[in-house]
Order: structure tokens, then C-alpha cells, then sequence
């Protein structure tokens, strides 16, 4: 994730060059009073979506109510191949549960620097913060054994267990959904900071490339991996491809 990182900084440096423009020639916008855009997150930790319903305060305020749905990894996740057999599937070996993060947020966007012409760029910084609920799925393994003539049984499916399942029984991780009747919800927190960067040519359409900064908070450890610490602060920086509409 070292690139997310990389184009982060370079970009936030870009709205601190930002200064130098000049306003571009005013035009009538009192006539949209919401907008609503979306796209592709990509983050330190994992990938998702991302959904903002925006009601304009001012021309250059809005109000944010946002949507935000993430993978979040363990940073001691890696993904191996069963000794048993070359042909098994990958997995991380002592991974308890999957995690998926539900962002709820409500803030504000401000318009810091409008683009000087058409082909310019408006610049817009955000604070967002709200409810983040962890959703942990227990991970299902295929899990083999030796028969008592020597051969091994079938694969069979079983929800991780670190005192029982081992590099020599685990044939690798299971397919379809099983253990999502099993997730379980921690509720937590987030704060958001995010710088936009607008560069569309009609202002009624959004595309838009946006990064920044995401914390999200739990009152516990949230128990992804066994045989290390687990956390219950997640950092990350992000960056989201967006596109959107305007509306009168």
C-alpha cells in the first residue's frame, strides 16, 4: 500500500499549491441544492465503496451525510499454501474472523479553491465523522485428517478453531458463505479528514478524486488474528474514485 500512501501526500501538497489560483468567473449556482456521488475506495488496509448525499449550505458549504463500506486486514495477514497438498486453496493462516466496516457519517465540505477555468481543478477539504460498526464473519477452513490406514479423509468444513486446526490438518480456506449466519457486530466510531479534487468540465457532473484520512475506533480488540495482538485503533489513509451529479 505503499502507492496509496505516495499519491496521498502528492496530493495534499496540490491543494496547499492550490493558493496560487484565482477565483474563476462567477456564475449562478444558487439554482443546485443537492448533490450525490460515489465510487471506489481504496485504502491502506483493504477496498470498498463509498456513497455522499450533499445538501448545499452555501455556495461554498455543504452539509454530508455519507456512506462508507470497507475490507478491513490485520497488517499480520498473509496469505500461504497448505503443506498437504500443492493443489490446496490459499489462506491466512491463524485468521479468526473476516472484517467488514460500515461507515455512517455526517459533516461538512468546504470549497477552499474554485478552478480558474474550465479544464482547471476545484479543490475542497471535509471533515466527516459518525457510527462505524465492525461486522466480523468467523473464517471456515477446509480441514483434513489422517485415516488409520495412512490415507487422508475427505476435506471437511470447520470454523477456525487455533487450538485444533494446524499447518499439518488445514487444507486451506473454505468457499461460499459459510459462517455468515455467525457474524457478529461491534459497534465503534469514526473521524474522517479528506482533501477533494474536482476536475470535471460540465458542473453539473462530479468526477472527482479524493483523499485523506480515516480512524476508525472500538471499545474492544477486535479479534481478527489469533497468535498476535489485535487492535481496537485502525489508521488509515484512502483514496476514492468519485462520480456524481447535481441536482436543482
Amino acid at each position: 500500500m505503499r502507492t496509496i500512501i505516495l499519491i496521498s501526500i502528492f496530493l495534499l501538497s496540490l491543494s496547499l499549491e492550490g493558493t496560487a489560483q484565482l477565483p474563476a468567473k462567477n456564475r449562478n449556482q444558487a439554482g443546485y441544492k443537492t448533490e450525490v456521488y460515489g465510487g471506489f475506495n481504496l485504502h491502506t488496509a483493504g477496498f470498498g465503496g463509498t456513497l455522499t448525499y450533499a445538501k448545499f449550505i452555501t455556495y461554498k458549504q455543504k452539509r454530508l451525510f455519507s456512506l462508507d463500506v470497507v475490507s478491513m486486514k490485520h497488517p499480520k495477514e498473509v496469505k500461504i499454501r497448505s503443506y498437504v497438498d500443492e493443489n490446496s486453496k490459499d489462506f491466512v493462516f491463524g485468521k479468526l474472523n473476516g472484517v467488514l466496516i460500515t461507515r455512517l457519517g455526517y459533516g461538512k465540505k468546504f470549497l477552499k479553491y474554485e478552478k480558474l477555468r474550465e479544464k482547471g481543478v476545484n479543490i475542497s477539504w471535509h471533515v466527516n465523522g459518525g457510527l462505524s460498526l465492525a461486522w466480523l464473519k468467523p473464517v471456515y477452513l477446509d480441514v483434513i485428517n489422517v485415516l488409520p490406514d495412512g490415507s487422508l479423509s475427505s476435506p471437511k468444513q470447520e470454523a477456525y478453531n487455533p487450538e485444533e486446526h494446524h499447518l499439518s490438518n488445514i487444507y486451506g480456506k473454505s468457499r461460499g458463505m459459510l459462517g455468515l449466519a455467525e457474524t457478529k457486530i461491534t459497534p465503534g466510531g469514526f473521524f474522517k479528514l479528506g482533501v477533494e479534487f474536482e476536475y470535471n468540465d460540465d458542473r453539473e457532473f462530479i468526477k472527482a478524486i479524493e483523499t485523506g484520512f480515516v480512524i476508525d475506533v472500538y471499545p474492544k480488540r477486535l479479534p481478527i488474528m489469533a497468535f498476535t495482538e489485535n487492535n481496537f485503533l485502525y489508521p488509515t489513509l484512502y483514496i476514492n474514485i468519485l462520480i456524481g451529479q447535481r441536482f436543482f
